[in-house]
């Protein structure tokens, strides 16, 4: 992902949100330095994880602008070719 998003990066928001109720975001924020992360990360919000069923780290999940799920994969799913696809028409969705 990190080769694709930054031809992204200024039509399509994206985010590393934790799984890890225990982990904070300065943990996270190092966790994307080591990684070279050009994104932001962010913790989740109330029930969220449990509203997505996200139960797993690395899952992905793409909402369109109306909040409908668009794309969904898990840890070691998605191809560089599925995520420019996915990116390009979340691009001209907006």
């Amino acid at each position: 992902m990190q080769g694709i998003y930054p031809d992204y990066a200024d039509k399509v928001n994206l985010y590393a949100v934790s799984y890890d109720a225990y982990q904070d975001v300065s943990m996270l924020n190092e966790h994307a330095q080591e990684g070279g992360w050009t994104w932001p990360v962010a913790y989740p919000l109330g029930t969220m994880l449990q509203d997505y069923h996200v139960v797993i780290w690395a899952t992905k999940i793409a909402f369109d602008a109306n909040g409908v799920i668009t794309y969904r994969a898990g840890p070691g799913e998605g191809t560089d070719e599925e995520f420019h696809e996915v990116f390009q028409k979340l691009a001209t969705s907006s």
